[in-house]
């Protein structure tokens, strides 16, 4: 890649609310000194996750420290030194290419030159970038991966993650009981299909009519999935045969699409049960009638990755990636399909970051296709 001296970062800063070419600038931004705790990493890939998406309209934090960035001299694209923004990206594996001399391990492994490795902390920077200085405390070691093995891996930081603690922290749910989800265009979902699989839960899943029904369906049905249904077969009502027959109650809907969509998950909700709501499609209100609240005592709650991390600490979180990590590598989990979208140019021997006007252009196009695509920062 470019950047062999280290000194600055292409990123992409987003200035404003929604992922809309406006509000984004791919900005050379100068990097300090890497202190002696420190570690550089080379970006590789990041995936477009549907956190970009909610911390981009405001409902996923940015922390302070993200803002006020320093821009390099020589690509100003304002008459001043600060920019007033965030890096963007949330998850992504990245490459070791220097290390600070008292930072000696990763999170739960050695450290070498040349490792590949998940961040789980961008600190002041984010993933949409060619390089980013991280605190090695918050990184897991990838070792023995090939670069094909890595794109299955990129989304493990956010996405796998939110699928397994949607799962686990909510509700307590027994085997053979359903759980009832809409937003299966969406990695979550799918994640989620294959750990309820794996733990003897069953899944109802909730497709948009907009979707390719068909591909969509084979693919869910390869991934474990026992029912499928279109929300406007839970708006006509062709299926309440089906839903007064279930020998077990609902006790959890997982929303990400919100409005109409997330209603119709909580009419199907048993006594008691629960709609967590992690994602907002659509960007619509959710509305709940007074009889889903009074008479069916429905519970409404969100749900955010930082949930958990908030609440334990480093060594938990480890632990819980280490054993993503081993059933995507094992194959019990399958890697989402997606698209990689290269952010780089092959010439003179090496991978080059493309020049600022190019990024844009190829990751506005990444965010076109959403979360089936991801960034491709170099071939190896």
């Amino acid at each position: 890649m470019s950047w062999k001296n280290y000194l600055s970062s292409r990123a992409a800063v987003l200035n404003g609310k929604g992922l809309e070419e406006d509000n984004i600038e791919i900005i050379d931004i100068d990097l300090p000194p890497l202190s002696e705790n420190q570690i550089l990493v080379e970006m590789v890939l990041s995936s477009i996750s549907p956190y970009d998406f909610l911390r981009s309209r405001g409902l996923y934090i940015v922390p302070s420290s993200h803002s006020n960035l320093d821009q390099n001299s020589n690509s100003h694209t304002h008459n001043m030194d600060k920019i007033n923004g965030y890096v963007a990206g949330v998850e992504g594996i990245g490459k070791i290419v220097k290390v600070g001399a008292n930072a000696l391990t990763l999170a739960n492994g050695s450290l070498e030159l040349g490792d590949y490795v998940i961040p789980l902390n961008f600190s002041s920077y984010g993933s949409w970038s060619s390089l980013v200085i991280l605190n090695p405390e918050y990184v897991i070691p990838l070792k023995g991966v090939n670069f094909d093995e890595l794109k299955g891996l990129v989304s493990v930081g956010i996405n796998a993650m939110t699928a397994y603690r949607l799962l686990k922290d909510i509700v307590s749910i027994s085997e053979n009981e359903y759980i009832i989800q809409n937003g299966l265009d969406g990695e979550i979902g799918q994640y989620i299909v294959q750990l309820a699989k794996l733990k003897g839960y069953r899944t109802i899943n909730v497709l948009n009519d907009d979707s390719d029904f068909e591909n969509l369906a084979a693919t869910l049905y390869d991934f474990g999935a026992d029912v499928i249904l279109k929300e406007s077969d839970l708006k006509s009502g062709s299926h309440q045969e089906f839903f007064d027959s279930l020998n077990s109650p609902i006790r959890l809907a997982l929303n990400c699409v919100g409005g109409i969509s997330a209603k119709l998950l909580a009419d199907h909700l048993s006594y008691g049960g629960t709609l967590v709501t992690y994602g907002d499609q659509r960007g619509e209100p959710i509305s709940l009638t007074s009889f889903q609240y009074t008479k069916k005592n429905i519970r409404m709650i969100s749900y955010l990755p930082t949930d958990y991390f908030s609440s334990h600490k480093p060594e938990d979180w480890i632990s819980e990636y280490s054993m993503l990590l081993r059933m995507l590598r094992n194959g019990e989990l399958k890697p989402i399909n997606r698209e990689f979208i290269k952010m780089y140019i092959n010439e003179n021997g090496g991978d080059n970051i493309l020049e600022c006007q190019e990024f844009k252009e190829r990751l506005l196009d990444a965010i076109k296709i959403g979360e089936n695509a991801a960034l491709q920062f170099s071939s190896t």
